[in-house]
Parts: structure tokens; sequence; C-alpha cells
């Protein structure tokens, strides 16, 4: 069945411009084969994330995707987009300016590499790229702003260094902010990161 945070994510993306008419039948949808977690747009493209392993498309074919896939926001078609990832994805973040989409979870492998709760994947190809972090606990939450790449979740570390459940990483160069340290009480989530967080790291996030 499909999982409520798509469903939400396809009904803002596929709005009707104004004075659209709008049928009585329900459009048909993509559904998964388990929960989608996550769903992030960027320009006509819906990225889902979760702990799926096949998709059905609009045409009733039954197709694999491991627990990342595309959609046409326009349309809600499943994309060709494929990039798996050997356990589930929680958290994306899609930095259109580098066409880059980022995720997070409790993954160790996305395609044939090896890539630790965290990997960046291109927003065309699905290639993964060579941006390359281990968080030591699951990445539940990822947000891009002009300058950084946020990620929170349960992890106490990232690449060895000790991050308390938060951590950023520069988009210009891909690396892990040293500077930008707050902590977080207890686990960060979507839902929590906001009121948790020492620094919180959404309100981080809309700074450069």
């Amino acid at each position: 069945m499909l999982a409520v945070g798509l469903v939400m994510a396809w009904m803002v993306a596929v709005v009707p411009a104004a004075g659209a008419s709008v049928g009585v039948r329900p459009r048909s949808s993509v559904t998964f084969d388990g929960h989608v977690q996550v769903a992030a747009t960027s320009g006509t493209t819906v990225y889902v994330g979760g702990e799926f392993t096949h998709a059905t498309d609009l045409g009733g074919n039954v197709v694999t995707r491991g627990r990342l896939a595309a959609l046409d926001a326009r349309t809600g078609a499943l994309l060709s987009w494929i990039r798996r990832a050997n356990k589930a994805v929680y958290a994306i973040a899609v930095d259109a300016a580098h066409g880059t989409v980022y995720v997070g979870g409790d993954f160790s492998t996305v395609g044939s590499a090896t890539r630790h709760r965290l990997a960046a994947v291109d927003a065309v190809s699905g290639a993964v790229t060579a941006w390359d972090h281990q968080a030591d606990g699951r990445v539940r939450t990822m947000d891009v702003s002009a300058s950084r790449l946020y990620a929170g979740g349960q992890f106490t570390g990232v690449d060895g260094a000790s991050r308390d459940r938060l951590a950023a990483f520069s988009l210009a160069d891909g690396r892990l902010d040293q500077a930008w340290r707050p902590a977080a009480s207890d686990a960060c989530t979507r839902s929590r990161c906001r009121r948790r967080a020492t620094g919180s790291m959404w309100a981080a996030a809309s700074r450069p």
C-alpha cells in the first residue's frame, strides 16, 4: 500500500492549474511493497526512499526498486532512475544546483559502493558519487541550505569525529564541517530536530 508520505508529496506536486477541470475519479498511482519513509521534490521529480524493494507502475508492472525511486511530479509515473540501497532509507535532500541527491538511513551499500548510512547520488543518472562519509548510527533527516548539507539522526560520530546526532557538510568541497557542532539531547528526526537541538538544524539550515 502506498505510504502517506508519498501521497502527500505527490498531491503537493500535482496541484491543478487555476481553472483546470478536476475529474471525479481518483488517478491511479505507483505503489510500493514496503513503507515509503521520505519524499523530496526537485523540479518535476519526486525522489522517495524507504523500506520497499519493488514498485508497481501505472501500467500494473512490478519492477525492482531497492529502497530508492523517483517519480514524475506532473504525472505520478515511475521514472527509470534506479539506485539500490541494501537497507532502509529515511532521509533525502536534493542539491539542485549541483544535481545531487543526498540520502541517509541504515544502509551500508548503495549500488555497488560501500556507504555507511550516508551517500550522494547523481540526480539524473543515479550514479553514486565520490562523496563518502560514515555515520555510526541511523541518519533520520537531511536538509540543504545555500552552502551546507545538514544531517540529523541517532549517530554520535561521523568519520570518527564526535557529532551529537547533528552534522553539517560543505556543498562546495564535500567535507565535514569542523566548526558546526551543536548537540541534540535525543535522536534527531524530521519532527523533533527543531526542538531537541541545542543549535536547531532547521534554524541553522536557513543561514549561508
